[in-house]
């Protein structure tokens, strides 16, 4: 057997493990890659916490013992988010009522003379943004 023979013989099953080696790491590269991009052309690659207005509705009613807000529709809010205004006086939602999130059904108490202006708000990442205006 020649030199040749024996490295014909020895280097076609080396040549193989590579290739199978390179093809193997090329492939998960790929997957990886494709998987990275797509989740960021679908959107949730890049995960933040929202800070978007919702969509919410509140109605009010006066009682012998202060003013009632009510959640009647839409999202349901972190409690702490939600600002309740009181003629200048600004509580959240949580202080009012200890909940920690208000979903419909939810309601809120504050004391609040005749003719008292009642708002409440989201305070988001820019800033309060007004969801409802009541008039005592």
């Amino acid at each position: 057997m020649t030199l040749r023979e024996t490295l014909d013989d020895t280097s076609t099953p080396l040549l193989v493990v590579a290739v199978i080696g390179v093809g193997a790491v090329l492939l998960i590269a790929a997957v990886l890659g494709t998987a990275v991009l797509g989740s960021f052309v679908l959107g949730t690659g890049d995960q933040t916490v929202s800070t978007a207005t919702p969509s919410v509705t509140f109605s009010s009613e006066a009682t012998d013992s202060g003013f009632v807000i009510q959640h009647v529709g839409g999202e349901s809010v972190e409690a702490s988010a939600l600002l309740v205004t009181v003629d200048g006086d600004t509580q959240t939602w949580a202080a009012l009522t200890g909940a920690d999130s208000v979903a419909e059904g939810d309601t809120a108490e504050v004391s609040a003379e005749d003719g008292a202006s009642v708002e409440v708000a989201f305070d988001g990442a820019d800033g309060p943004v007004t969801l409802a205006k009541f008039r005592v």
